[in-house]
C-alpha cells in the first residue's frame, strides 16, 4: 500500500520562486485481520514452537515465512510455528496480532495461500478469506487467551543440543544419556547363571575321564 504526501520547499535567496512539490512514497506492511467468530480463545491441545529464522518457518511452513499454525481434521489439536517477537517486530509484524492470527487458524478460520493477482487497499475486506480486513502488520492489539494446558518450546540456537521432557521442560543430556545406560545395562541378578566348565583351565589330557 502506498500513501502520498506533498511538501513545498524553496530556494535560500529572499526572491519568490516556484513552489517544487516532494513526493514520498511510504509502504505500509499489510496483514489480514481473522473474522471475529474466529478471533476466540482456542480450547483444544495447543502446542506453539518459537524460531528464530524465517528459513526455517519457510521450511516447515511452505508458504508463509514467519508462521503457520497445522491443525488437527477434528480442531481438538494444534500447532503453531512462529517466529520470536523481537523477530517480528524487527520485521514490521506486531506479535500478539500474528499469533491471533494462526489461532485462527486453529479455530477453523481459512484464506487463500496466495492472493491471486488481486490488489487490497488498507481496511478493505476479502470475500474469499470470509471477510477478513487488510490492516497494518503492525497493528498492536491485546494477547490472546491460551489455553492453560498449552506447550511451549521457546527457540533456540542451531548450534546448541536441547533435550526435552515428553512435558516439554528442558533437561540435562548428559543425565538422560546416564539413565539410558542405566536402563539398558543388566543387572548382575537379572543375567542369565553360567556354569563354568571345570575343564576350562586344564589341557585336554587332564581332563579326559
Amino acid at each position: 500500500m502506498l500513501l502520498l504526501a506533498t511538501g513545498a520547499a524553496y530556494a535560500n535567496s529572499g526572491a519568490p520562486y516556484p513552489k517544487k512539490v516532494i513526493v514520498k512514497h511510504f509502504r505500509i506492511q499489510m496483514s489480514l485481520l481473522q473474522p471475529p467468530k474466529y478471533d476466540i480463545p482456542y480450547t483444544g491441545d495447543l502446542e506453539i514452537m518459537f524460531y528464530t529464522y524465517k528459513e526455517n518457518i519457510k521450511e516447515l511452513c511452505g508458504i508463509s515465512d514467519y508462521a503457520c499454525a497445522k491443525i488437527w481434521p477434528d480442531h481438538k489439536k494444534c500447532i503453531v510455528r512462529i517466529l520470536t517477537k523481537d523477530v517480528l517486530e524487527k520485521r514490521g509484524y506486531a506479535y500478539n496480532f500474528a499469533l491471533r492470527h494462526e489461532l485462527a487458524h486453529c479455530n477453523g478460520w481459512k484464506h487463500p495461500n496466495t492472493l491471486g493477482n488481486k490488489h487490497f487497499s488498507l481496511g478493505e475486506k476479502w470475500d474469499e478469506a470470509e471477510g477478513g480486513v487488510w490492516i497494518e502488520a503492525d497493528r498492536k492489539m491485546a494477547a490472546p487467551k491460551l489455553p492453560e494446558s498449552t506447550k511451549i518450546l521457546p527457540a533456540y540456537s542451531p548450534y546448541k543440543i536441547v533435550c526435552i521432557t515428553p512435558k516439554w521442560e528442558e533437561e540435562s543430556c548428559a543425565k538422560r544419556q546416564e539413565d539410558v545406560l542405566a536402563y539398558s545395562r543388566p543387572s548382575i541378578s537379572t543375567m542369565p547363571h553360567i556354569t563354568k566348565d571345570p575343564c576350562i583351565d586344564y589341557t585336554k589330557e587332564e581332563c579326559q575321564r
